[in-house]
This record gives structure tokens, C-alpha cells and sequence, in this order.
């Protein structure tokens, strides 16, 4: 078992390998819809950050779980 110091992050390994009963986080995607939508302001030449905002305003999601900015 190793811990940060500074964060008190807990790692255990065993036999050199991570043993952890938690998968890697996966990707997050964005739905068909989402992508339609964010197709629609790309079209009218919208920037990145503000298609980021838009689409967390109609599909009432928090930015949090949605893709990074370079996948929108």
C-alpha cells in the first residue's frame, strides 16, 4: 500500500500489479442528440468553449461530465 503525503491518496498493489476493486474511469460520450447539436453551432461558426456551454445549458448537464473541450 503506498499514500501521498501531501493528498493522502491510497494506492495497493500486489505482486508489482494495481489491485484495485474499481475499473478505470471510462470515457465520457456524448449522445447522438448531443452531437447533432453541437454539429448545428459548429455550422454557424460558434467557438469550442461556447458549444461546451450551450450544450451543458439544453441537456442541463453539469461541465463536469461532459467530454473535454477538444472532443466537442
Amino acid at each position: 500500500m503506498v499514500t501521498c503525503l501531501d493528498s493522502e491518496h491510497v494506492s495497493i498493489f500486489e505482486f508489482g500489479e494495481h489491485s484495485s476493486a474499481t475499473a478505470s474511469p471510462g470515457r465520457k460520450k456524448l449522445s447522438l442528440a448531443q452531437k447533432a447539436f453541437c454539429r448545428d453551432l459548429a455550422q454557424n461558426h460558434i467557438r469550442p468553449m461556447r458549444i461546451r456551454h450551450a450544450l451543458s445549458r439544453k441537456f442541463a448537464t453539469p461541465l463536469e461530465d461532459l467530454p473535454p473541450l477538444k472532443m466537442v
